[in-house]
C-alpha cells in the first residue's frame, strides 16, 4: 500500500508508533493508528511542554515515549480551517481526499468519535448533531451529546458576575457571553460528552483490535463552556492562582481589528479573583478533566490494538479567547 504524509496541524502534538520511530529500530509498517483530537488546548497547558500547574500526565506519557514537536506552525487562528487542513493535509482550502477516505481506500476501519471536523460548540453537543462532518470520511461515525452549561450544578458567567445553581438563563449556544461560562457538579463524569467519546472509543478498538483501523476520537474540551464534576476542580484552589496582569489600554485591542472589547473583559481582574473564591481554576479543571478519560483510551491502546497514535489539537487559546499560534507536525510512513 502507498504511504501517505499527512500534516496535522496542531498547537500541541506528537506521535508514538511503537517499534517504529525510536532511532536504533528499524521502522515497520504502522497498522491501526488511533488519532485523539483536543478542542482548543494549547501548549502552555501541558507539563510536557513546561507547565508547572496543570496536571496532564497522559499527555506527558505520550510525550515520553514518543516525539514531541517545538518549533512548527499552523496556518490558521480558528478550528475549522484547522481541522479541515490536518484532515486533507493542506495548507490552504480542501484536497479531493481526506485522512479518513485514505484509509478506507486502502481497506481500513474508519471512525469518527465526537468533534474531528468542525462542531458549534456547545450548540451541536447540546443537540448531538454533526456539525460539519464529511460522511465520506468514516465507516461509521459517533456523535457524544451533552448538556454542557445546562449541566445541573454551580453555575458561573466570569464576566456578569453570576453564580447561580438555577437552570434558567444560562449563557449557551449563540449567546454573547458563552464563553465565560463554568460548571462544576457533583457526578462522575459519565454525562459529559468526553467521557461518551472515551467510552465509545474503547468499545470500538475492542470490537475492531484483530484489523486494521483508523480511529479518530474527538474530544470537546477545554473548549468553552468549562464544565467538570468537583473533583477536578478540588486540585486547583484559588490560593494557587496567578492572576495575569492587566495591562492599561489592551482590552480595547482583544477584538480583531482593534475594535471594541467584548463585554466585560475590563473588569476581568476582579471577576477572574471572585471565580477563583468560588470555583477553583476552570481551565485547569477542565484539562484535568480530559485527562483521566485520554487516559483510558491511551491505556486501553497499550493492550496491543494500536501501533500508532497521535496527540492533536486544533488551537490553542489563552484565557480570553483569543487564539494562540500552534505547532504543525507531520505523521509519516502509514501503510
Amino acid at each position: 500500500m502507498r504511504s501517505v504524509a499527512t500534516f496535522c496541524c496542531s498547537m500541541l502534538v506528537f506521535v508514538l508508533s511503537v517499534g517504529s520511530l525510536a532511532a536504533d529500530a528499524p521502522r515497520s509498517p504502522i497498522k491501526n493508528v488511533l488519532f485523539i483530537i483536543s478542542d482548543d488546548l494549547r501548549a502552555s497547558a501541558l507539563r510536557c511542554y513546561g507547565d508547572k500547574f496543570c496536571r496532564t500526565p497522559n499527555i506527558d506519557k505520550l510525550a515520553r515515549e514518543g516525539m514531541v514537536f517545538n518549533r512548527a506552525y499552523c496556518q490558521g487562528t480558528v478550528c475549522g480551517p484547522s481541522r479541515t487542513s490536518f484532515m486533507f493535509s493542506r495548507y490552504k482550502g480542501r484536497g479531493t481526499v481526506n485522512l479518513g477516505q485514505h484509509f478506507k481506500a486502502n481497506g481500513r476501519y474508519s471512525a469518527r468519535v465526537g468533534k474531528i471536523y468542525h462542531m458549534r460548540v456547545p450548540g451541536d453537543i447540546i443537540a448531538g448533531t454533526n456539525g460539519q462532518d464529511i460522511p465520506e470520511s468514516w465507516t461509521e461515525r459517533f456523535n457524544s451529546q451533552g448538556n454542557e452549561a445546562h449541566t445541573p450544578g454551580d453555575y458561573a458567567c466570569l464576566n456578569l458576575n453570576i453564580f447561580t445553581s438555577n437552570l434558567e438563563g444560562r449563557q449557551s449556544t449563540k449567546m454573547p457571553h458563552r464563553m465565560f461560562v463554568s460548571v462544576k457538579y457533583e457526578g462522575d463524569g459519565a454525562d459529559q460528552p468526553d467521557h461518551k467519546t472515551a467510552t465509545k472509543t474503547i468499545e470500538l478498538l475492542r470490537q475492531h483490535g484483530e484489523k486494521p483501523f483508523f480511529i479518530a476520537a474527538g474530544f470537546v474540551r477545554p473548549h468553552y463552556p468549562m464544565v467538570a464534576p468537583n473533583q477536578y476542580f478540588d486540585p486547583y484552589p484559588w490560593q494557587d492562582m496567578i492572576v495575569p496582569d492587566q495591562i492599561e489600554g489592551d482590552e480595547q485591542q482583544a477584538a480583531e481589528g482593534g475594535g471594541p472589547a467584548p463585554a466585560g473583559v475590563a473588569e476581568r481582574p476582579v471577576l477572574v479573583q471572585q471565580v477563583a473564591v468560588d470555583h477553583g481554576h476552570p481551565v485547569g479543571a477542565r484539562v484535568g478533566c480530559q485527562q483521566g478519560q485520554q487516559g483510558d483510551i491511551i491505556q486501553q491502546g497499550e493492550q496491543g490494538e494500536v501501533d500508532g497514535r497521535v496527540g492533536d489539537s486544533d488551537r490553542g487559546e489563552a484565557d480570553d479567547a483569543r487564539p494562540m499560534t500552534r505547532p504543525l507536525t507531520r505523521l509519516h510512513q502509514l501503510p
